[in-house]
């Protein structure tokens, strides 16, 4: 994928020397007609700075785990009855399902889940919550049959007769239900947007940094790093200056600059737990990662 030239300036400004400049350059990275395949492929292809690349990952992760769910727009239950599946109780106005779907239908596959003996509820809302809004799905299901009366249809044996019904439909988002209660956002579609976001950490955040030490001398006087310039390593200066503008920003920016306290606190477990460390090295690196502990913001923690 070519990375277009046009964003050239935005990438200097998220190294600008003013706060205001690379926040506002982080902002334009959300703007939605920034695909995240070119963010992603920034990351991998150009030689970033620390700061961009946080910044880079900030935005893929805020992209991540606030994108738009699917949703079909239907209220439904566990079906009881001899056909398993999922059991549509109403379909609600304006959305997807009106006109496609009916009351009474059972769903028995959606999506990727095929062939299953019994779909469950908590199934198929992952299979449409992890899928965009506009994205086509495919439905199958049981729909009663009926007479020319609408009454059903029954069988000599006085059950219910069936028909196996193909629904083909573009998904709607979870946004179109607006204030209508009772909705289930799937805490499973959850996790697995926080798992692709620690991958993307673990693959791409700044490697450990080693760092040389001087020894104690004789008169038992600590170094000077083991000093009163913890407050100058460079990681407690950066949650500085973020502590101070994390209370200025809005909950969009906010949750932003969250995960990026939280990557540099990961990085920093992570210094401190490198096997081959000395015991001073591994003291001045805890000594850090509990400074900077003690400076995060309390929704960090």
């Amino acid at each position: 994928m070519d990375i277009p030239a046009s964003l050239d300036p935005v990438l200097a400004d998220l190294d600008s020397a003013e706060w205001a400049v690379r926040e506002s350059a982080s902002k334009r990275l959300l703007d939605p007609a920034l695909s995240p395949e070119t963010i992603m492929a920034i990351v991998q292809r150009r030689r970033l700075s620390e700061e961009a690349r946080a910044r880079l990952l900030g935005a893929l992760i805020e992209r991540k785990t606030t994108a738009p769910r699917g949703a079909l727009g239907i209220r439904m239950r566990q079906s009881v009855r001899s056909n398993p599946g999922v059991l549509v109780n109403s379909i609600i106005p304006g959305m997807p399902a009106e006109g496609l779907l009916k009351t009474g239908d059972v769903i028995y596959e959606i999506g990727d889940i095929r062939g299953a003996a019994t779909l469950r509820v908590n199934a198929l809302v992952v299979e449409v919550q992890r899928k965009a809004p506009g994205e086509n799905i495919r439905i199958k299901l049981w729909r009663a049959l009926r007479d020319e009366n609408g009454n059903h249809r029954t069988g000599p044996d006085g059950r219910l007769l069936y028909d196996s019904v193909t629904v083909d439909m573009a998904l709607g988002s979870m946004k179109q239900f607006g204030s209508n209660g009772n909705l289930a956002f799937s805490s499973t579609v959850d996790s697995v947007r926080r798992r692709w976001s620690e991958d993307l950490i673990r693959r791409f955040a700044v490697s450990p940094r080693r760092i040389r030490l001087r020894s104690i001398d004789a008169a038992g006087e600590p170094p000077e790093f083991m000093g009163g310039e913890i407050d100058e390593h460079p990681d407690i200066v950066w949650l500085g200056n973020a502590v101070e503008e994390f209370p200025h920003l809005d909950s969009a920016r906010a949750r932003q600059l969250l995960l990026k306290i939280m990557m540099r606190h990961g990085r920093l477990q992570v210094d401190a737990e490198i096997p081959t460390l000395e015991p001073e090295e591994r003291a001045w690196s805890l000594r850090v990662l509990e400074r900077y502990e003690s400076l995060m913001p309390s929704q960090a923690g």
